[in-house]
């Protein structure tokens, strides 16, 4: 459902505010309705919101991700 969310850095960017630590967020997201580009445009929205991609399960019919916080390094 992120391909129809208006502004989708907001979005991330209020789900990193919601994840506990060593928590994870999966998107999946139907290749009938979202491109390779906009799915690829939509990655570097959530990695710019603090959010890494950690895994890409396989997901019948769709584009996924699995989610994190990005590490402080602190």
């Amino acid at each position: 459902m992120v391909h129809e969310v208006p502004d989708q850095q907001k979005f991330f960017e209020e789900l990193k505010s919601l994840l506990n630590p060593g928590g994870n967020i999966l998107i999946v997201e139907p290749k009938i309705h979202v491109t390779k580009r906009s799915f690829n445009e939509m990655i570097a929205k959530l990695e710019a919101a603090g959010l890494q991609v950690i895994a890409t399960p396989d997901v019948a019919f769709s584009r996924s991700l699995l989610l994190g916080a990005k590490s402080t390094g602190i």
